[in-house]
């Protein structure tokens, strides 16, 4: 029985470290995609604040013309 446990250790133990072997190997595309990612939100977020910009610059001049 004990050696059953043993047997099954060393299986988990391998697998675990075949895993976290390949997602080393792999962490590089990750950070690449999840910067794409960043990036895109990074620009949608400014060009939320520009169109928030232009549209109280729009409405001082209606004021300012009126």
């Amino acid at each position: 029985m004990l050696k059953i446990s043993c047997i099954t250790l060393v299986i988990a133990v391998v697998i675990s470290l075949v895993y976290i072997l390949y997602l080393k190997k792999n962490i590089h595309k990750y950070e690449m995609i999840l910067t794409d990612i960043l990036n895109e939100k990074l620009r949608e977020a400014q060009e939320m604040d520009l169109g928030e910009q232009l549209d109280k610059i729009l409405e001082e001049n209606k004021k300012d013309n009126e």
